[in-house]
């Protein structure tokens, strides 16, 4: 299983950005990725993608947080975020911060799941925090909800049967 040291990193300062778009300028290439939206005082959530270029997800979500000089439609994508938005009524654009786990490059450890890379780091991510703050970040609600119900391993698991089968199979 891969690891977050195993990726370069880059981190984006929300305060640097005039547009919430700009963020996908700046991710301009990043296809596969892991990445952390927090502020000086938490992880606010972890997440992945490897099927949306330019962090497009990331950009969907930040622009949910108040400051920037346009505002999101009602409908966009992304608005699980205004939960967290709603949770923390002060956080503006210029607290966040985006950290991002540039997987580009890393081998497809598996052909029928292009994710699992990305969400490997992101699974080591939330079992990190969780160890050490003992709950999951306030945007990653399924791990919370497993935590709750006493779940042994509160990350989620995406089992890819076919890519599974094939890896016992071949390798």
């Amino acid at each position: 299983m891969v690891k977050p040291e195993d990726f370069p990193v880059v981190t984006i300062l929300g305060k640097d950005l005039y547009e919430a778009i700009d963020i996908k300028h700046r991710l301009k290439g990043y296809d596969r990725i892991a990445y952390e939206i927090f502020t000086l005082h938490e992880t606010l959530k972890y997440g992945e993608s490897a099927d949306e270029a330019d962090g497009e997800r990331i950009y969907r979500q930040i622009w949910q947080v108040p400051g920037w000089p346009t505002l999101p439609s009602s409908t966009s994508a992304g608005r699980d975020f205004l939960d967290i938005s709603r949770q923390r009524p002060r956080l503006t654009k210029d607290d966040i911060a985006v950290r991002v786990w540039d997987m580009r490059n890393a081998p497809c450890q598996n052909i029928y799941d292009p994710h699992k890379e990305t969400r490997d780091v992101e699974q080591e991510l939330i079992l990190r925090h969780i160890n050490q703050y003992n709950r999951a970040p306030v945007g990653n609600k399924i791990e919370q909800k497993r935590l709750d119900k006493g779940a042994l391993n509160p990350v989620r698991f995406r089992p890819t049967v076919i890519g599974d089968i094939a890896d016992k199979l071949f390798y």
